[in-house]
Order: C-alpha cells, then sequence, then structure tokens
C-alpha cells in the first residue's frame, strides 16, 4: 500500500510541474473585428465591420470589437485592459478609440473607451449601452448584441 501511494504522490508531482497554466493572450489585431471564437458568421462581421466604418466615418475615432474563448487567470477588466493596450485603437495623441471586449466561457462583456471618447461616452452613458446587449447577448444574438 506504502509503495501505490509514494508512486502515486510521485506521479502527481510529476504530471502538475508538466502541465503548463493556461494563460490569457490578446489576439493579433487582425481587422476591426476579431473573433477567435467563430461566434460570429462573416455576415454578422460585415454588418459590425460596417457599423464600425460609419460609426468612425462620423466621430474621427476608431472602434474594434474583440471575441475570445476565455481569460485564465484576469478578470474581464484586467484582459481588456491588455487588449486595449497592446492594440492601442484610437489616435494617436488623442486616445479616441473603443473596445468592445467580449468573452464566451465566463460570459462577460466590458466596453473600453479612450480619454478622447469620455466626455461623449461616460460611464453612465457605456453602462446604458451594455444594459441594451446583455438581452441580446441572453439570447445568443451576439452581433445585435455588439
Amino acid at each position: 500500500m506504502k509503495k501505490v501511494l509514494f508512486i502515486f504522490c510521485v506521479i502527481s508531482i510529476f504530471l502538475g510541474g508538466c502541465i503548463e497554466e493556461k494563460k490569457f493572450e490578446v489576439p493579433n489585431l487582425s481587422g476591426r473585428v476579431v473573433d477567435t471564437t467563430n461566434t460570429l458568421s462573416k455576415e454578422d462581421i460585415s454588418k459590425i465591420e460596417n457599423a464600425i466604418l460609419n460609426f468612425e466615418k462620423n466621430t474621427g475615432g476608431q472602434f474594434a470589437v474583440c471575441i475570445v474563448p476565455e481569460i485564465p487567470g484576469e478578470t474581464v477588466e484586467s484582459a481588456s485592459m491588455k487588449v486595449a493596450e497592446e492594440w492601442k485603437i484610437g489616435n494617436q495623441g488623442k486616445d479616441d478609440g473603443i473596445i468592445f471586449f467580449l468573452t464566451m466561457k465566463e460570459r462577460e462583456f466590458r466596453i473600453e473607451i479612450g480619454y478622447g471618447y469620455e466626455g461623449k461616452i461616460n460611464d453612465g452613458k457605456a453602462g446604458d449601452i451594455g444594459r441594451l446587449a446583455i438581452p441580446k447577448f441572453k439570447s445568443r444574438k451576439w452581433a445585435e448584441g455588439i
């Protein structure tokens, strides 16, 4: 019995050291909509990109959407900030970028708004936008929510 316990402990230690812990990695910015989960159809992406181009034309700022499968070891706030810091959405010196960040496993989203937009889209307005998205997400109408 002691041998079995010893072997079990050795194997557990060995496997524990070999198993790599998952970490959140920021996906590459490859367009205005980065969906690493294939949640959106090509048609959905096209509609969202057209809406983003219209938004950018009217405001002069920039907008991007990031959908990831999960954020192991992160909060939605820290993961979305990592995306914002790496992608640098917005015009240099104006900080007029917005990122809509959605994580599927945790079922959370966050809207990161650059300081250049804070006068136009304050926390209250961002909250209103989020409250409009939630019913769409609950109905799995991802593109409509975004």
